[in-house]
């Protein structure tokens, strides 16, 4: 799959089939992705809870809150859920500015190295740190800043014109999850 193709598929999915097993060797490999993707000063203060354990799942899902435009929908049904996940956690021994920025860029690298071996998978920042963290015992110096749930995708995303009214929420039509983009000739100013 080309780099293009492979951005417009990389979608955010959040419907998964659970009955697939995301191996122990293809979270390695993505965590590695996200290990080795350049980041303000080198700084290694990014570290990698992965898990694909069935208990550990279960405790990441019941701290998330997922898709906040669509009020309606109450997340992925038991058969849906993602089989996998990876925390990005923050070692705050190493304090570092722009890490928001190095958060978004390993993240979006982990999923679009998802997305190019049939994986799919969700940035969430909508979840309660401190039940996950004590939940699954993660050290305290180590701060959860994003879980990143990964599966095997069951639902169709595309992408849309966005609407005249420029509301740029996501919605759902005909079991098609529809995410709005503005028009590439309306975002480019030639300089």
């Amino acid at each position: 799959m080309d780099f293009k193709n492979l951005v417009y598929e990389g979608r955010t999915f959040r419907r998964f089939d659970s009955s697939y097993a995301v191996s122990d060797d293809e979270l390695l490999w993505l965590a590695d992705l996200g290990r080795v993707t350049p980041r303000a000063r080198n700084a290694q203060w990014i570290y990698f809870g992965v898990t694909n354990h069935p208990d550990s799942c279960q405790r990441i899902f019941s701290t998330l809150r997922w898709a906040a435009a669509l009020p309606e929908w109450n997340g992925p049904t038991e058969t849906e859920r993602p089989s996998a996940y990876i925390l990005l956690l923050e070692n705050t021994q190493y304090p570092i500015k722009g890490s928001d920025i190095d958060l978004g860029i390993v993240s979006q690298t982990i999923l679009l190295g998802a997305r190019s071996i049939g994986l799919g998978g969700c940035h969430i920042l909508s979840f309660n740190p401190k039940t996950l963290s004590e939940s699954l015992h993660i050290p305290e110096q180590l701060k959860v800043r994003m879980v990143l749930a990964l599966g095997k995708p069951i639902e169709t995303v595309e992408i849309r014109n966005l609407p005249p009214s420029g509301d740029a929420r996501y919605w759902r039509e005909d079991n098609v999850h529809c995410v709005p983009k503005a028009p590439l000739r309306d975002i480019i100013i030639k300089l």
